[in-house]
């Protein structure tokens, strides 16, 4: 699995997640998630079950502009608090000692039925797409009104 492919969404045991949206949908409903943690999610979630050293989680993550592991660790504490998780008994993110992290729990693409088209990602929500269509109209009566 690539991140290119985990962009659309993917699922992470029972928990769905839309990296797009940074959410992840479980149980109890939608959750939304800091960008970096979707994207240290997202690194995780492209090599399941394969450790990824801390280094290079924050060379993919902030392009080697983190000045220590702190980052990283607020957001494996943040992903662990989302999915109900503990480093002492880690169902979904395991520490590995001294090395980096790994996704242990099973990573799946949504499964697309013969004939049917991938899913799409969501359209944006009811009020971002009036504002959008807001804004379009002011500039189409501001070009009209200045020619």
């Amino acid at each position: 699995m690539t991140e290119t492919d985990l962009k659309q969404g993917f699922y992470v045991g029972e928990w769905e997640i839309q990296p797009l949206r940074s959410q992840v949908v479980g149980p109890k409903g939608p959750v939304h998630i800091e960008p970096r943690v979707m994207d240290v999610l997202v690194a995780l979630a492209s090599r399941p079950g394969e450790v990824l050293e801390r280094t290079e989680l924050l060379d993919t993550v902030w392009q080697g502009r983190a000045m220590s592991d702190e980052p990283l660790n607020r957001c494996i504490s943040k992903l662990r608090g989302v999915f109900g998780d503990t480093p002492q008994a880690p169902a979904y993110v395991e520490t590995v000692p001294r090395r980096g992290y790994r996704l242990i729990a099973p990573v799946r693409l949504p499964e697309v039925q013969s004939g049917e088209a991938p899913v799409k990602p969501r359209t944006l929500p009811v009020k971002a797409a009036v504002n959008v269509a807001g804004i379009a109209l002011l500039l189409c009566c501001s070009l009209s009104a200045s020619s």
